[in-house]
């Protein structure tokens, strides 16, 4: 069996989305530390506003279909929604999905975020942190003098989204959770109200 050969232009072609978009803007990148666990994450309004840019507004010729929510059990104690649907770009459909804790706040809108940002990284979007470059302090200041950023500019831009984003990542607190009117009910609370 012979291993099929591609012209560089076809592998140039191939790399063109991705070459668009692996690059993160400082503005939108933060370093965020939960428990002993440290990494970069990147602002999911950030990756729907290069979508836009390059494919339009959401729901023309891109956006997110056949979206479906499940309650996965595994013991009492062990309960977490399971998010899939079908990314669908101008190139292409990809399918996507994540899991949460059920009973998080705002499970719905984290969940289905953290599935399109997955998503959109498989198509090459802020490659660079998935890819680990930004652990690497020369990248991240080449990054800060491509996007011609200085770090009081990008801390005084993220510092309320990355409290959000921190609050977002982090496991539940016990506080009541806000559901807005037009949030779906959770199916484990329906079931237990129908118990009672």
């Amino acid at each position: 069996m012979t291993k099929p050969t591609e012209t560089k232009d076809q592998t140039n072609k191939n790399m063109e989305l991705w070459s668009k978009v692996e690059k993160s803007n400082p503005l939108y990148v933060k370093k965020v530390t939960l428990g002993k666990r440290e990494f970069h994450a990147v602002a999911a309004q950030s990756q729907i506003m290069k979508a836009t840019e390059l494919w339009g507004p959401v729901g023309d010729k891109w956006g997110i279909c056949e979206e479906n929510f499940r309650l996965i059990e595994a013991g009492e104690e062990n309960k977490h929604i399971l998010y899939q649907g079908v990314l669908i770009y101008p190139s292409g459909e990809l399918p996507i999905h994540s899991s949460i804790k059920a009973g998080l706040p705002d499970w719905a809108k984290k969940v289905a975020t953290d599935a399109l940002t997955k998503g959109l990284s498989k198509l090459g979007f802020n490659a660079d942190i998935f890819m680990g470059m930004w652990d690497d302090n020369k990248y991240v200041a080449e990054m800060r003098r491509q996007w011609k950023t200085d770090q009081k500019e990008i801390e005084g831009h993220t510092g309320e989204r990355v409290t959000e984003l921190e609050r977002e990542l982090g496991e539940a607190s016990g506080d009541e959770q806000i559901v807005p009117p037009d949030m779906p009910e959770p199916p484990w609370e329906a079931e237990s109200r129908e118990v009672k």
